[in-house]
């Protein structure tokens, strides 16, 4: 009967993945505001996502956190118009890395304790404590080679 509790076991750490299929964007950027975790930490792939970027979803989220923290990939250092109003807020840090070597086909948002990560067509949310710690170690050692945008 082991088996059978383990099943049924709804303990608030074990791990949880949520799919979310075509068309969804909005309802899982909903869910990042929502989430209010006191940092968000976002890979950006500006040549796939460019027509995604939206200065509402990113007024919100700094709204609601305390620091977000985007490393925003490109083929070239030319920041995004929509991006330009944000760069004298305190809690708003961007850089760059080249899209030549940092071909990340994803968008990565990352939180307290949950991974949101969207691709072209659907998208997915990984609740999990260590797999955030984790990547958080892996942005801000991208954060650390990334440039800073003049």
């Amino acid at each position: 009967m082991p088996e059978l509790q383990s099943l049924y076991n709804i303990d608030s750490d074990r791990p949880s993945v949520r799919f979310y299929g075509k068309n969804n964007l909005d309802t899982l950027r909903r869910e990042i505001v929502n989430s209010r975790a006191d940092e968000i930490f976002s890979i950006y792939n500006h040549q796939h996502f460019a027509d995604k970027l939206s200065r509402t979803y990113l007024k919100q989220v700094l709204d609601n956190t305390q620091k977000f923290k985007k490393l925003y990939i490109a083929a070239h250092k030319v920041l995004d118009a929509k991006l330009h109003s944000f760069l004298d807020h305190d809690k708003f840090e961007v850089r760059y890395l080249p899209f030549s070597r940092f071909n990340c086909l994803c968008e990565v948002v990352i939180g307290d304790k949950q991974v949101f990560i969207a691709r072209q067509h659907d998208s997915l949310v990984i609740r999990d404590n260590l797999f955030s710690q984790t990547l958080k170690i892996l942005f801000n050692t991208m954060l650390d080679i990334a440039e800073k945008f003049d």
